[in-house]
C-alpha cells in the first residue's frame, strides 16, 4: 500500500463503535497508484487461494470507471485495510463486467438494460476481523447506488466455495440472480483442484441485489456517521 498516499477526502461512512471507516477511492489520475495497490491487494490474495490468470490489461477498462471502496480501523496507528471490493457502474459504451464471461452452455450473457446498476467485484477480506467490517461497507455500497439512483448490483462467487456464498447470503442478502442462473467462465482464469492439482477454468455464480435489498442495507447506514 502507498503509505504516502492522504486518503483522508476519502472517508465515507464511519462505525465510531469499533473506530472502522469504510472509505470511496474514485480511480483517476491522482488516485491511480493507490487504486492499483488496493487491486494488487485483492490480487495477492486470490493467488493465495490458487487463483490464477488474472490479467490486468484485460481488466484496465473496468479498473478505470470504477470506485474502490475499503474499510481499515482508525484507531490503530497504521491499520491495514482489511476489508475491499472495487464497485463499478454500467457504461453504454463498454461491457457490463460478467457480460465479458462465457455461458458453461455457451455464448454470453447481454443486459437488455444496463443503466443504472452496478458490478461489485469479489470482496476480500484480511484476517478474522473482516466480518466486522462487512455490515459497514454494504451499508456504504448501497448508500453510493441509491444516491445514483441505481436499482440492481450484481456479484459474482466461486461456485466450488460453498462456504462464501452462505456468507455472501447470509450477511449481505445476495440471492442467486433467477435473470442470469447459468455459471459463467473467463478464459484463463483457473483454479487448482486438490485432487489432481491441474489448473481448470473457475466457474462463477452471478449474486444480486435488487431494489429491496438496496435500500435494507441503506437503512441500516443510520446506525453509522455519514462523512
Amino acid at each position: 500500500m502507498n503509505e504516502g498516499f492522504d486518503d483522508s477526502p476519502y472517508r465515507y461512512l464511519s462505525d465510531e463503535s469499533r473506530g472502522h471507516v469504510c472509505y470511496r477511492l474514485p480511480v483517476n489520475d491522482h488516485t491511480e497508484e493507490f487504486a492499483c495497490s488496493l487491486r494488487r491487494q485483492f490480487i495477492n490474495k486470490a493467488q493465495e487461494m490458487g487463483y490464477r490468470g488474472y490479467d490486468t490489461d484485460y481488466d484496465e477498462p473496468f479498473h478505470r470507471r470504477s470506485s474502490y471502496f475499503y474499510v481499515r480501523n482508525e484507531r490503530l496507528n497504521g491499520s491495514p485495510v482489511f476489508l475491499n471490493t472495487r464497485v463499478t457502474d454500467a457504461d453504454q459504451s463498454l461491457p457490463f463486467p460478467f457480460e465479458t464471461g462465457e455461458c458453461l452452455g455457451g455464448g454470453n450473457y447481454i443486459l437488455d438494460e444496463r443503466s443504472k446498476m452496478l458490478d461489485l467485484n469479489t470482496f476480500f477480506g484480511l484476517g478474522a476481523k473482516w466480518l466486522s467490517g462487512f455490515h459497514l461497507m454494504t451499508s456504504a455500497v448501497s448508500l453510493f447506488a441509491k444516491k445514483n439512483s441505481c436499482h440492481r448490483a450484481f456479484s459474482l462467487v466461486d461456485v466450488e466455495k460453498h462456504d462464501v456464498e452462505k456468507l455472501y447470503k447470509k450477511y449481505a442478502k445476495f440471492w442467486r440472480s433467477q435473470e442470469f442462473p447459468e455459471p459463467i467462465f473467463f478464459s484463463g482464469y483457473t483454479s487448482v483442484k486438490k485432487e489432481s492439482m491441474k489448473p481448470v477454468n473457475v466457474h462463477w455464480g452471478i449474486l444480486e441485489w435488487g431494489k429491496r435489498e438496496i435500500d435494507q442495507h441503506a437503512s441500516a447506514a443510520q446506525k453509522y456517521t455519514k462523512i
